[in-house]
């Protein structure tokens, strides 16, 4: 199963999954963390690819890491909102 498709199954059980538009090509699959409330599923992303997608799409790699860092990692969407798994050979 894609990770696609297993963001659809989920989210056709019921599950509140938010992804991230135009990041589709990084998505890795599914988190599933454990809080207060029960179990909780997260999209899960490639930061390094999503950086990737970026420097494809013309912005440059400085732009495309302020971008991400501020409007992604930085924000909060509510409990589903989506993870992103930082690549340990990423050049900051």
């Amino acid at each position: 199963m894609t990770p696609q498709e297993q963001v659809e199954q989920l989210a056709a059980d019921g599950e509140e999954i938010l992804t991230c538009d135009g990041f589709e090509d990084a998505l890795m699959g599914v988190q599933q963390t454990f809080e207060r409330g029960g179990i909780n599923y997260r999209a899960l992303y490639s930061f390094k690819r999503c950086v990737e997608i970026m420097v494809a799409d013309g912005s440059s790699y400085d732009e495309a890491l302020e971008f991400l860092h501020f409007n992604t990692l930085g924000a909060y969407v509510g409990e589903s909102t989506p993870s992103f798994f930082l690549d340990l050979d990423l050049e900051e």
